[in-house]
């Protein structure tokens, strides 16, 4: 899976990854919170992508089940399981801050636009 990360956020966001799981967040913000590079969900998260161990097909999904506790996007279904990407379910910016928080909300409102590239889907 590739994702296609709108322009503007050159410069602006990381990724950490964790056994199953890959967030975007960023840095900037994270730190404005009190968080940092080494804690996995320290603030400033954006989306993440999650892999469910089930095969889960996209009318599966659209129908609900357990992986929709919050809000969420169908990317596709391996051997593996079910890649969604979910979007963050509460605050990650900084109130207080007028800078950060409009960062952020922009950046969060641009994650509608990622492209996501699925390669070798028919590959062995």
């Amino acid at each position: 899976i590739t994702l296609i990360l709108p322009d503007s956020w050159k410069g602006k966001y990381a990724v950490e990854h964790s056994v199953s799981n890959y967030s975007v967040y960023i840095p900037r913000v994270r730190e404005a919170l009190g968080g940092d590079s080494e804690t996995y969900y320290s603030g400033g998260s954006l989306f993440y992508i999650m892999l469910w161990s089930q095969q889960i097909t996209k009318e599966q999904f659209d129908q609900g089940g357990e992986w929709n506790f919050a809000a969420c996007r169908y990317i596709m279904t391996t051997d593996d399981g079910t890649y969604l990407l979910y979007r963050a379910s509460d605050v990650q910016y900084p109130p207080d801050d007028p800078e950060l928080s409009e960062m952020y909300l922009q950046m969060d409102g641009e994650v509608r636009d990622i492209k996501i590239v699925v390669e070798d889907v028919l590959a062995d």
